[in-house]
């Protein structure tokens, strides 16, 4: 499944140079997986994840860019 369909957004807006992206049902190993290649794009500035509660089916992926939209380095991820 793309990450794209996996991912939901926490604002609609995706003009955004900062984002929250919410992954159900996914947790460290992906997490960590997006972490690594995404930290490696010379325009992010931060990314990183969380898994809120174990209990809880999902993971919390934040991304700050310092130019271009945030959307754009995980739809560039997913291309790989």
């Amino acid at each position: 499944m793309p990450i794209a369909q996996l991912a939901e957004s926490e604002t609609p807006d995706d003009s955004s140079k900062s984002k929250t992206f919410v992954f159900k049902d996914e947790g460290h190993t992906l997490g960590n997986a997006l972490k690594c290649v995404i930290s490696s794009y010379p325009e992010v500035q931060f990314c990183g994840y969380t898994v809120p509660h174990p209990a809880e089916a999902k993971m919390h992926f934040r991304i700050q860019m310092h130019k271009g939209r945030a959307v754009d380095a995980l739809k560039r991820v997913s291309k790989i």
